[in-house]
């Protein structure tokens, strides 16, 4: 991409990267994304974007009011961040100063013509968000009430919407699901308005039943005459096509951590994103670990 290594830093003679969050929590090199990362910005020649991965490590390790964790320490939680605790330390120096770090990484990037935001592009949101970060001046406090519009926005602009559905597992047992909904797609624009048809990962076993209201108020789209919008998160397929999903919308997350392919756009001020600005290289999945087996106790 024209980048070369200058006094330790990454450059483009011309060129600004965005880097649009989740950073941390897969791969073995975790603090060498950081640094290089965080080297960039500090030297001008990137900016970065908060993930919700970033979000939630600064979430694990802040205590709210009360003296406990802003959020609950679920199992879940804890083999998420497993790979970085392991890597930078559960409680050390260093762990300390890469949350502070990412607590002052903006939510939202704009610049004329250009937009990028992790996870979905909410107006309503970005106007609680449009220039703070975590590190704002009593934000963190507003963000341990879950029902706090901070919380809530924050949510719709690092995650997108999720649809939630119950339907029966391969064993009949019948489950709650969670979907990620095509919130740049008004209902009205989907071929047909079913949840399968809403889908981000359209699953062969979705169910094809008709979209409630509330499913409905998810898809709120992403005009046209709106600004070009780079976005992440989505973990599209591994042999998903690399094209624009709209004229003026962009995802470069296309599930590198699984073996697929890292991928960024190059914009020059176009209006409509063009399929041959997209750069992208195959990535390797770590080895993964052999599993222990444990012995049985009599």
């Amino acid at each position: 991409m024209g980048y070369r290594r200058r006094k330790g830093v990454w450059r483009h003679p011309s060129r600004l990267a965005v880097f649009v969050g989740d950073l941390i929590d897969r791969g073995p090199e975790i603090e060498a994304v950081l640094e290089t990362v965080a080297a960039m910005v500090e030297a001008g020649s990137a900016e970065c974007i908060l993930g919700n991965h970033e979000r939630d490590l600064i979430y694990f390790h802040t205590l709210n009011a009360s003296g406990k964790p802003m959020r609950e320490r679920s199992e879940g939680r804890i083999e998420q961040l497993k790979a970085t605790h392991e890597q930078l330390g559960m409680r050390s120096r260093k762990l300390k100063r890469w949350v502070r770090w990412m607590r002052a990484l903006p939510i939202v990037f704009e610049r004329p013509g250009l937009r990028v935001v992790h996870g979905a592009w909410h107006e309503p949101s970005v106007k609680v968000w449009r220039g703070k970060s975590l590190a704002s001046r009593g934000v963190m406090r507003k963000l341990e009430n879950r029902e706090s519009p901070e919380a809530g926005s924050l949510a719709t602009l690092l995650f997108g919407p999720v649809i939630m559905f119950k339907m029966r597992d391969s064993k009949g047992r019948k489950r709650l699901y969670n979907m990620r909904a095509r919130w740049f797609r008004r209902p009205e624009e989907l071929s047909a308005p079913t949840l399968w048809h809403a889908a981000f990962h359209r699953r062969k076993r979705w169910p094809r039943s008709t979209l409630t209201d509330d499913d409905r108020k998810s898809l709120w789209g992403y005009p046209k005459s709106e600004p070009p919008l780079v976005t992440g998160h989505q973990s599209l397929g591994l042999k998903a096509s690399i094209r624009p999903l709209l004229p003026n919308l962009a995802c470069v997350d296309y599930s590198a951590v699984y073996g697929g392919r890292l991928c960024a756009y190059r914009w020059s001020g176009e209006e409509r994103l063009k399929r041959g600005n997209f750069v992208a290289v195959t990535a390797r999945r770590p080895p993964r670990k052999p599993r222990v087996r444990k012995e049985k106790r009599a």
